[in-house]
């Protein structure tokens, strides 16, 4: 039984195979957002000029935590959806692609990570 929910949750992946993939994923998904962090207009009104990584993550928590829930069921279905084992570079890829991938469900508001939409009167 408790070999059969390890199974299902991790998708026949070992712990340590898991854990791997998830840890390159997160590497990408950190490269992404200091990419991102780098372009930010430290002048504008909605910014500290000093970067912040409280602000940062205070900014974008809905956003981050919507990310993190990607790469774990990206990762653990990636081999379901293209019948293939991934390896390290594709669990990195995942990563990369998974703030992309939530700004475009966030855009066609499948999900909401900005907020609250503005509601048409």
């Amino acid at each position: 039984m408790k070999k059969q929910v390890y199974t299902s949750i991790l998708g026949g992946y070992d712990l340590g195979t898991f854990i791997g993939f998830v840890f390159w994923a997160l590497v990408g998904a950190f490269i992404l957002v200091n990419i991102h962090a780098q372009t930010r207009d430290p002048l504008s009104s909605r910014t500290d000029i000093k970067f912040k990584w409280s602000t940062w993550l205070r900014d974008n928590i809905r956003r981050t935590a919507f990310n993190l829930t990607l790469i774990l069921v990206v990762v653990r279905f990636s081999q379901d959806l293209t019948g293939r084992a991934i390896s390290d570079f594709w669990a990195f890829v995942i990563g990369f692609s998974s703030d992309g991938l939530a700004l475009l469900l966030n855009k066609f508001r499948i999900v909401n990570l900005i907020g609250t939409f503005n509601k048409k009167a």
